[in-house]
C-alpha cells in the first residue's frame, strides 16, 4: 500500500498472474476444511454451526449424535468394568 498524491491511501492492483500457485492451494485447502468442518463428525450430516456442539477431538457434532455416541461409551465401560 501508498499513499497517492491527495495522501489517500491506494492498493496495488492484483492480477491472477501474480498469485502463487502455493497461494490457489492453500485457499483451496481452507475451503476444503471449512466444507469438511459443516458436517457432523459422528453422522457426516450438515450441522447449523451456531447449534452445533464441539466434541473432544474439535469437531462440530450434532447435540443427539453426541449424546448418543457419549451414552455408548458410558454402557461400553461399564460393561467392561463388570468383567
Amino acid at each position: 500500500m501508498f499513499l497517492d498524491s491527495g495522501g489517500i491511501v491506494q492498493r496495488p492492483k492484483l492480477n491472477f498472474q501474480d498469485i502463487a500457485i502455493e497461494d490457489v492451494l492453500s485457499i483451496a485447502e481452507r475451503e476444503r476444511v471449512l466444507r469438511q468442518s459443516r458436517r457432523c463428525s459422528i453422522c457426516g450430516a450438515p450441522v447449523e454451526l451456531e447449534r452445533c456442539k464441539i466434541d473432544e477431538n474439535g469437531d462440530a457434532v450434532h447435540d443427539d449424535c453426541y449424546l448418543l455416541k457419549a451414552s455408548r461409551n458410558q454402557t461400553a465401560a461399564g460393561n467392561s468394568a463388570q468383567l
